[in-house]
């Protein structure tokens, strides 16, 4: 069986990443000179979203590959899906995912201080 890959080469994790590269831009943001109040305080939130999404695909990574191992793991599968949907949507511990940290990211983009 042949996998052929979809996407655009440019993953999640690791250096030039697009968490990286988010967190990256999320500083450099907040860090300048004519940076608002409102573009540090979501900044802020952005970085701890992005953190939070960081931490989650790489436990992700870990359970794909113990699923490759064992297909038919359905416990492995189940934390796959809800570790999924924490990723998207935050696991209602005040800890946003990618839902979240997109709105802080827009929030940021605001022309008002």
């Amino acid at each position: 069986m042949q996998i052929a890959q979809a996407g655009d080469g440019f993953g999640l994790v690791g250096a030039g990443a697009y968490i990286e590269m988010s967190l990256m831009h999320v500083s450099l943001a907040a860090t300048q000179s004519d940076s608002s109040a409102t573009i540090k305080q979501h900044a802020e939130q952005a970085r701890t979203t992005l953190e939070n999404i960081r931490e989650w695909v790489s436990r992700l990574d870990q359970l794909a590959i113990n699923l490759a191992q064992n297909p038919f793991d359905q416990a492995t599968l189940q934390q796959i899906r809800a570790l999924c949907d924490q990723v998207l949507n935050g696991n209602g511990n005040k800890q946003g995912g990618a839902n979240a940290s997109y709105s802080y990211g827009q929030l940021m983009a605001q022309l008002n201080s």
